[in-house]
């Protein structure tokens, strides 16, 4: 039986002031693009974020950290443990090894794009400019680029690879895949595995 923990509410995001972000945590209940924020200090950010969140776990025989949408890179800690960075698909980490039978705290540092800062600053006066480049590359008309953390995050027993294969009829002759948890620094499955895939009703391979 598949199990999975929906990872809603509750989260705080530390920007850093210094790169123009608000000084204080924002509190979200539903992660959304930063572009779409009313507070120009996030619409205009860039820069690395801290999204927070304390979750209860139990029972489950791996944990795989999904997240719906990431921009542009993001890094996973879990109970103070670096796990995994996080930047193309799959994405998400085989947390296992780190997470506690109950209380576990998450924390993800997303880092987007300069983009957004440049078109933010590019409508002051040079004078009142943060951050600037000569010639300008960046206009107030220019569109935002997506950043932070969107949609939804979520933690299972399996990687979503087993759950795609098994969508196409394929079967896994062995059940412990790598992910991108088992490397700190690839966001893709790591290569060299010997695991055997077959297809319903075809020679393994």
């Amino acid at each position: 039986t598949e199990k999975e923990y929906i990872l809603d509410g509750g989260w705080t995001i530390q920007f850093d002031p210094l790169r123009g972000g608000p000084k204080e945590p924002v509190t979200v209940e539903d992660l959304s693009d930063w572009t779409l924020s009313p507070d120009p200090r996030i619409r205009f950010y860039s820069g690395p974020a801290v999204y927070c969140k304390t979750v209860e776990l139990h029972g489950l025989e791996k944990y795989i950290l999904h997240f719906q949408e990431v921009h542009e890179v993001a890094e996973v800690s879990v109970n103070g443990n670096k796990v995994a960075t996080i930047w193309c698909s799959p994405w998400e980490a085989d947390i296992t090894d780190y997470v506690a039978e109950g209380t576990n705290e998450l924390r993800i540092t997303v880092t987007n794009v300069l983009t957004n800062s440049l078109i933010g600053e590019s409508a002051k006066p040079a004078s009142l400019r943060r951050i600037y480049t000569y010639p300008d590359i960046a206009s107030p008309s220019d569109p935002l680029v997506p950043s932070g953390l969107s949609g939804r995050v979520w933690i299972t027993d399996y990687p979503s690879i087993t759950k795609t294969l098994k969508l196409y009829g394929w079967t896994v002759a062995e059940s412990d895949f790598p992910s991108p948890g088992n490397s700190p620094s690839t966001g893709t499955m790591a290569s060299g595995s010997s695991n055997v895939l077959s297809a319903s009703g075809s020679e393994e391979v």
